[in-house]
């Protein structure tokens, strides 16, 4: 009786003690994820508890290579060791290149190779987002023509679109979609972006863009001593936006609700923010245009309530 005690006991132990280490990762997960993106946080909040813990992984993974590329000064050789060491283990060696004492990056490779596993993530989708993160630490990149803006936006954000499908199990109709959704809020963080690129020396909008609107370069100066070009411009660039939204429309509407109230909360923000911009393009100059947690909550609020009434009517108009 005492042996069978000790026996339950060491096991309600380990239990508990892998309970709190679960709980443990998944708090930093949710944590990186908090500080990269509130827009995307917050709405994620709104997807059911097993997508939203997922999301938060694979956001986990995509925002620590992406911070390696952003830091200042950059970090290329920390994003390569962490890229590395994603290859590595994803083709079952087990080799760590990260520093000694990273632990909390190795736990999101991890994590994120068991992702790719169960969610059956095409290999190509990761190595494209390492490819247009690793555009970020080539200080002679130009984006001279659409393509090459393309090119990258496919990778840093069209890219996650396709995972998220692959999260949300909605099937290859809704790539094409998630694609555009993901270059429309690309688009939006390029314009609310351009005094921080500024300073990294980037600019992701085409050469033959900013001579179209006779600007030589996105620099304060230059865009505060042409304001009516740089209107133009900015405008032009939300046109774009709105553009891919569009085409992304169709997909985003016909979403299993528990999947669309968390995408159309995201998109109405990504609106709020564009708005805010074409009517003061001006700002992007003083800060990062991004919606307080007022104005998320009452989003959050007009889409669930928007949503459930559409969806309470196509149930009755069944009936």
């Amino acid at each position: 009786m005492i042996y069978e005690l000790i026996i339950t006991g060491k096991w309600f132990i380990c239990q508990l003690t892998i309970l709190l280490q679960a709980i443990y990762t998944y708090k930093v997960f949710e944590k990186i994820f908090k500080k990269a993106s509130k827009t995307y946080f917050y709405s994620s909040l709104l997807f059911p508890k097993d997508t939203r813990d997922k999301v938060s992984r694979l956001y986990a993974f995509v925002r620590r290579a992406d911070d390696y590329v952003d830091n200042m000064p950059q970090r290329a050789d920390l994003f390569e060791a962490f890229y590395e060491t994603w290859k590595n283990l994803k083709s079952g060696g087990n080799s760590v290149l990260l520093p000694e004492n990273d632990s909390q990056d190795l736990e999101i490779i991890l994590s994120f190779i068991e992702l790719e596993k169960s969610e059956n993530f095409d290999h190509n989708w990761t190595i494209a987002f390492f490819d247009s993160m690793r555009m970020d630490t080539n200080k002679n990149q130009k984006y001279e023509l659409e393509v090459d803006t393309k090119q990258y936006i496919y990778g840093s954000a069209g890219i996650i679109g396709l995972f998220m499908c692959q999260i949300m199990k909605i099937g290859p109709r809704h790539w094409q979609s998630a694609i555009d959704l993901g270059f429309a809020f690309q688009y939006i963080n390029f314009i609310r972006d351009i005094a921080e690129d500024n300073t990294l020396s980037r600019c992701y909008f085409p050469r033959f863009n900013l001579d179209m609107h006779n600007l030589t370069n996105l620099s304060r100066e230059s865009c505060l001593n042409n304001p009516v070009d740089f209107k133009k411009f900015i405008n032009s660039q939300i046109e774009i936006y709105r553009s891919y939204l569009k085409k992304a429309s169709p997909g985003i509407d016909s979403l299993p609700l528990k999947f669309k109230i968390a995408i159309k909360s995201a998109t109405r923000l990504y609106n709020w923010s564009g708005g805010k911009i074409a009517k003061n393009p001006n700002i992007v100059f003083t800060k990062k245009m991004k919606p307080g947690m007022f104005t998320i909550f009452i989003t959050f609020v007009i889409v669930l309530f928007a949503e459930t009434a559409k969806s309470i009517l196509k149930f009755k108009k069944k009936i």
